[in-house]
């Protein structure tokens, strides 16, 4: 079965940014961090909360990023 990166699992122990097959308080902090630093892969979400990049920076990326992480993905 093929299993799709999880989009919420950015982060290893101590703030490592590599994902590590655990979703902890380590990866909204990275996401975080990297989101109000404007960089690329924090752009997961397009208007209306869709999943596809738009290239902005919007509370629908935080929206999306969370509830990948508040499911599990």
């Amino acid at each position: 079965m093929l299993r799709l990166p999880c989009l919420a699992d950015i982060a290893g122990p101590g703030l490592t940014v590599v994902p590590d097959g655990a979703l902890t308080a380590d990866d909204i902090i990275v996401f975080l961090n990297r989101f109000f630093a404007s960089i690329s892969s924090s752009d997961v979400a397009g208007a209306g909360q869709s999943t596809f990049a738009d290239g902005e920076f919007t509370a629908d990326d935080i929206i999306v990023f969370l509830n990948a992480f508040f499911a599990g993905c």
